[in-house]
């Protein structure tokens, strides 16, 4: 049985769709979660140019107003996705 199409086939309507920029943080200490986020995104139609942080200091010289989007985990020895998410807000 094949899969559905994804989301991006559906809207350009071919079965082999062109892949969507995104340009992602990776807030993540194991680079193996890393490989398989952006793994995940490739197959989700993405093609990804990403980064990985795992302190606060790496996370704030990498913040970028280009970034698309930050994955971020939750539990990092030195950092949380909490001090991530707050972080953000405060550079608007």
């Amino acid at each position: 049985m094949n899969d559905p199409p994804s989301a991006s086939q559906a809207r350009i309507g071919t079965a082999s769709p062109s892949l969507i920029p995104l340009r992602v943080l990776l807030v993540e200490d194991r680079p193996s979660d890393a490989a398989l986020l952006v793994h995940l995104l490739a197959q989700a139609g993405f093609l990804p140019e990403w980064r990985r942080v795992e302190t606060e200091s790496e996370y704030l010289v990498r913040l970028d107003p280009a970034l698309n989007t930050i994955l971020a985990d939750y539990a990092l020895p030195q950092f949380s996705g909490l001090q991530v998410l707050r972080l953000l807000q405060e550079r608007g």
